[in-house]
């Protein structure tokens, strides 16, 4: 309960974050250049910065297996949201993308540190990156059904795999950061929460609430992603050992996010309809208020 409560309380103080971009896209002092500008900041900078802080850490060989099951962990999820996704919008693209793609970066990753500690941000890195992966790879495919889309430039630029990279290298080899470099990449990490949740509501700002609260595919595509994915995912890790409860509730949390809010942005570069993506973004984004911490109280009730 105490868990969930926690969640509860952080995602009420980041929905408050995305008024603020509400509030300043509809007052027109943030435009669409500069949305734009922002989430390239997110993704490019903050992001990289979550995943190098979280792996500026004394290696150990506990820790390096943690990682490992934690890979396999979000490998596995990861995977199981993409099926689920395709099985209910088959003919459906830009729904199959949004269902099975959640939000590893801008709301998992914060909330995964809010909920169980820093600590245990460096079991969803991995999913970070897989989701970034999938997303240009097979997702490419399936918003466009053309495979001379996929561009590997793009996969191997991506800012979370470099970030990722960037974070084994220190903590494999591994050496200490100098102070300046390392309180630096400590601040711009900070930056990830509150940034992600004002561009999050400059997107809202720019979705029209009538149809997003009457239209019937959003509420479809909000519950395959808030809902029966993870409570799959809930039901299947319920085999694995309690010693791995912080790996799997830190995966299932991910997990449990919304649409990813890049989805409108995929959507818009292959020429599909990313006015649905973003009314898919907003709508699930609010309603996680309400399912995310009944699953985390759920696996509460059942783990611990």
């Amino acid at each position: 309960m105490d868990m969930a409560l926690v969640l509860l309380k952080r995602i009420i103080v980041m929905f408050a974050f995305m008024m603020v971009g509400f509030f300043l896209y509809r007052k027109k002092l943030v435009t669409d250049e500069g949305t734009k500008g922002l989430g390239n900041l997110l993704l490019y900078i903050v992001v990289p910065a979550v995943i190098i802080k979280s792996f500026n850490i004394p290696p150990s060989h506990e820790m390096t297996v943690n990682m490992l099951i934690s890979f396999a962990a979000g490998l596995f999820a990861m995977t199981l949201s993409v099926f689920i996704g395709r099985n209910f919008f088959r003919k459906k693209p830009m729904e199959h993308f949004c269902a099975a793609f959640f939000n590893s970066g801008f709301l998992g990753l914060p909330l995964v540190s809010y909920v169980l500690g820093e600590g245990a941000v460096v079991y969803v890195v991995a999913l970070v990156f897989l989701i970034g992966f999938l997303q240009w790879t097979h997702g490419v495919y399936v918003i466009t059904k053309d495979k001379s889309t996929i561009s590997v430039k793009k996969i191997l630029t991506n800012p979370s795999l470099i970030g990722l990279v960037l974070g084994l290298v220190i903590y494999f080899i591994p050496f200490e950061l100098p102070a300046l470099v390392s309180g630096a990449i400590n601040d711009m990490a900070a930056l990830n929460a509150p940034l992600a949740m004002v561009i999050l509501g400059a997107y809202l700002a720019q979705t029209n609430f009538r149809e997003f609260f009457t239209d019937i595919e959003c509420y479809k595509v909000s519950l395959v992603r808030l809902v029966i994915a993870p409570l799959i995912t809930l039901a299947l890790f319920s085999v694995l050992p309690k010693s791995l409860n912080t790996i799997r509730l830190a995966v299932l949390i991910t997990v449990s996010t919304p649409v990813g809010s890049n989805a409108p942005i995929f959507g818009q570069l292959f020429g599909k309809d990313y006015v649905s993506a973003t009314k898919y973004v907003s709508q699930s984004t609010i309603l996680c208020v309400i399912t995310m911490p009944l699953i985390i109280l759920l696996a509460n009730v059942l783990w611990m």
